[in-house]
């Protein structure tokens, strides 16, 4: 899955989204701005970038599988620190078991430009390149 949140205006501060993960053992690479989990079967691996640097930073979530019985999980925000417009974009890879299928984005995250149209953006997982183009506008 390709998520792409923009964040369009001049507004100036924290712009930020938020992982809410499964309860259970997560990993957070600060350095490469990943987030996986670390459970016996189904996992998650997240990549978050954007055209500035971000910052990941886990907070205290929770999650009830019946109301009133919560249980401690995760979250994790990604942080940029600056001046709107600005585009996160998160590459999430369900897979099972604990190896992380290898994936790059091959798009140069500095191209991305908010509300910009088309947008293409290119992915590469387990040796499979795909190309995803978010036209709006439908020009092209």
């Amino acid at each position: 899955f390709v998520i792409l949140d923009e964040a369009n205006g001049d507004a100036s501060g924290n712009i930020e989204i938020h992982f809410p993960m499964a309860p259970g053992s997560v990993k957070t690479d600060k350095e490469k701005c990943t987030i996986i989990t670390d459970l016996d079967d189904a996992n998650l691996y997240v990549k978050v970038t954007g055209r500035y640097p971000v910052t990941l930073t886990e907070e205290e979530g929770w999650h009830a599988w019946e109301y009133g019985m919560r249980e401690a999980r995760t979250s994790v925000s990604a942080v940029y620190k600056g001046q709107a417009p600005f585009v996160f974009l998160s590459v999430l890879i369900p897979f099972r078991g604990r190896k992380v299928p290898s994936s790059r984005l091959i798009t140069d995250p500095a191209s991305l430009l908010s509300g910009g149209d088309p947008m293409k953006i290119d992915v590469e997982v387990e040796g499979t390149r795909y190309r995803l183009i978010r036209d709006v506008r439908g020009k092209s």
